[in-house]
Parts: C-alpha cells; structure tokens; sequence
C-alpha cells in the first residue's frame, strides 16, 4: 500500500474550471421552472459528478446544487464538513443566468 498523499490543492484549479464550463453549458438556455427543477438538477449532478472522476478519482466528491429562479428573493446557505485541511477541500459558488442561479458547493475527501 503506498503512502502518497493525493491533495485537493492539486485538483482545485481543473474542478473551478470544469465548473465554469459545465454549468453555463448546460443552464445558460434553460428557464427555472418548478416542475422541470429536480430532473435539470439531477440532470447537471450527473454530468458534474462524471467529469469530477474524470479530473481525480482519488477523491469521494459531496455536491449540493440548488437552483433557484432569478430573481429578487433572498436566499441563504450554510454547508459544514470536518475535513483535513491539508489534503482535502472545498469549492463553493454560484453562476447567474437571465431565469435562472445555480449555487454549488463541492465537498472534496481524499481516499
């Protein structure tokens, strides 16, 4: 068994990245509905979450989407882990589109 350590700061960079492309992707056409949210959330985790593997699979990968029509309501979220600081991390923000707001926050364990 080896004793390398896999680091999220490793990582960071191409998950921030991948974020920034994906989810404009795939919501920058899309209109918030109620009846459509749950199927695009899971729709957008499923993607997320494959290329997440893609980028490391040293990792286990805790996402929370929530999206929220566009506009003037408040909204206020709070996620907390115990993590090590020194390998594992943490991504959190959000992406506006004219109906629609995607808030992630991304959990990253190292295995």
């Amino acid at each position: 068994m080896s004793d390398e350590r896999v680091l999220f700061m490793e990582i960071e960079k191409d998950c921030k990245t991948m974020f920034k492309k994906k989810i404009p992707a795939y919501l920058s056409d899309k209109a918030f509905n109620t009846k459509d949210a749950e199927w695009m959330n899971t729709q957008l985790s499923e993607i997320l979450l494959k290329e997440l593997k893609n980028i490391s699979p040293n990792f286990k990968y805790c996402l929370t989407i929530v999206l929220l029509q566009n506009d003037t309501s408040g909204f206020n979220q709070n996620v907390n882990l115990y993590f090590d600081a020194e390998t594992d991390g943490c991504i959190s923000d959000q992406h506006s589109f004219e109906n629609i707001v995607c808030v992630y926050t991304l959990f990253c364990l190292a295995i």
